[in-house]
């Protein structure tokens, strides 16, 4: 196993200051909770709690977006009928799909090479930005419009795809430094629940601004529904330019040799489909586990299997984790830079001796 050096120097930036037990903890004589000497635990709390509350309500936005054209494209048929083709409809509906996709990917690595803060407010932006653009579609020909509302679902589509990482990311570890007991509960409450509601909001909002305006003003009704995509992004938008990364970002990021090489391959497979959601990879989880067992056994099996093999989460502190991971890379003889900011310091500095322990009984 490498040398690893738990307690070498301080985390913090100034030399009055020791590390103790906590990972990346640094003691404050005035405020014993802080991260750091640069930031107060008032400061930490708060920018975790509107971190959490900001990531609903973006992925209310993301939900939203994903079922409006559901409704648009009946309305676009029923306004345009010659322009209006098969072939069009679903280059728009597609184009919020292909956005997202490739949001993922980009924002993803984006999160961990800059920070959740820059991924968070590129992703806002670019939904706003795209929601104005199709708001505002319009060309010299029907035709012309259509491929401006194309490119700016896309656009939002990009900005949606990217809030996936960014904001379930962020709200995880926001969660486990903020409540750690509730952080799964809370983590549901602010992802899996908000993207559900943007189904029906879609439908609600719709049908409001349909009753306003009436049948008689189509093209009124699809721009309000876009314009309204607008407003839950931005209503976050300054929380979030405030918001500071989360801690454990700002003791575990690493943002230069980055060891991929260290990083075992199915780890890399495993993410890539869970990553992929519904799509492609993603869906074979749900049907390997569905057929590969008798029918008379297959639930019992099943249960079995998971509880056997599968990793039993009880909400232990990510900040444990990520020394542990710290600590493995330091055994293989990886010492990058890690962390950015106030918790910014060599990959060796600051792991609690227990887990240098732990890792060391595990690698013999």
């Amino acid at each position: 196993m490498g040398d690893i050096k738990p307690l070498a120097e301080p985390v913090g930036n100034e030399p009055n200051f020791k590390v103790p037990g906590a990972p990346g903890a640094v003691v404050v004589a005035e405020d014993p909770a802080a991260p750091s000497p640069e930031v107060s635990s008032k400061k930490q709390r708060l920018s975790d709690l509107f971190t959490i509350f900001c990531s609903g309500f973006a992925l209310i936005s993301d939900g939203y977006q994903n079922n409006l054209m559901t409704m648009t494209n009946v309305l676009l048929k029923k306004e345009y009928k010659k322009e209006y083709t098969s072939a069009v409809s679903t280059r728009v509906s597609n184009a919020l799909l292909v956005g997202e996709i490739l949001g993922q990917i980009a924002i993803g690595l984006t999160c961990d090479y800059l920070g959740r803060k820059v991924a968070i407010v590129t992703t806002t932006a670019l939904i706003v930005i795209g929601g104005i653009l199709a708001t505002a579609s319009h060309g010299k020909t029907i035709d012309g419009m259509f491929w401006m509302m194309t490119i700016s679902r896309g656009i939002v589509g990009f900005g949606t795809g990217g809030e996936y990482p960014a904001s379930s990311t962020s709200a995880s570890e926001a969660a486990n430094e903020h409540t750690l007991k509730r952080r799964g509960p809370i983590f549901i409450l602010v992802t899996n629940l908000p993207l559900s509601f943007g189904n029906p909001l879609a439908a609600i909002v719709f049908l409001i601004v349909l009753s306003a305006v009436t049948t008689k003003h189509l093209s009124t009704v699809w721009r309000v529904t876009f314009a309204f995509g607008c407003l839950l992004p931005l209503t976050v938008f300054y929380f979030r330019v405030k918001m500071l990364n989360s801690k454990l970002y700002r003791r575990g990021a690493i943002k230069r040799r980055v060891p991929y090489l260290i990083i075992p391959l199915f780890v890399i497979f495993y993410g890539l489909m869970q990553s992929s959601g519904n799509l492609g990879p993603g869906d074979m989880l749900g049907l390997l586990s569905s057929e590969s067992y008798a029918t008379a056994v297959r639930g019992v099996v099943g249960v079995l299997i998971t509880w056997i093999f599968v990793k039993d989460v009880r909400g232990d502190d990510l900040a444990n984790e990520d020394e542990q991971f710290r600590a493995f890379l330091v055994s293989r003889g990886w010492n990058g830079e890690m962390g950015e900011d106030d918790l910014q310091a060599i990959a060796d500095k600051g792991i609690p001796p227990s887990v240098v322990e732990e890792v060391r009984d595990e690698s013999r």
